[in-house]
């Protein structure tokens, strides 16, 4: 069973998710910097939650509990790298959002294609 893949770019007040080449949403989210999202964390948490709630109708059972989710996180580069509470929230948010099932990814890059994410992922390291 191949693991669903879901990728989730944090950019100023953006934020899009891609389950594959050809779906993606936006979101509009109140992020004045990349930096304030653990400040922010509920909003996206209800954001992202209410977006994938439709994803996961769409998906079959075995899709749903039997494959495990992938999940990577892109922010833009930040100057210093990410902090441990950033990496912590995220990958907190990241159980919170796929019921512990998962597999998590955080990179700092600039927004790239869905299958290049794919080709990626096995030399990632998880959080």
């Amino acid at each position: 069973m191949k693991a669903s893949l879901l990728v989730v770019y944090l950019f100023h007040n953006e934020v899009k998710v891609l389950a594959s080449d050809q779906k993606a949403w936006n979101l509009a989210l109140a992020f004045a910097h990349p930096r304030s999202l653990v400040g922010n964390v509920p909003i996206l948490e209800q954001g992202l939650r209410l977006l994938l709630q439709d994803y996961w109708h769409e998906q079959t059972y075995l899709q749903r509990y039997v494959g495990v989710q992938k999940i990577v996180w892109v922010l833009p580069p930040q100057i210093g790298g990410l902090s441990f509470l950033e990496l912590r929230v995220l990958k907190e948010l990241s159980h919170v959002l796929l019921g512990g099932r998962m597999y998590a990814y955080v990179i700092e890059s600039e927004p790239l294609n869905y299958a290049y994410w794919q080709a990626k992922i096995p030399t990632l390291k998880r959080l």
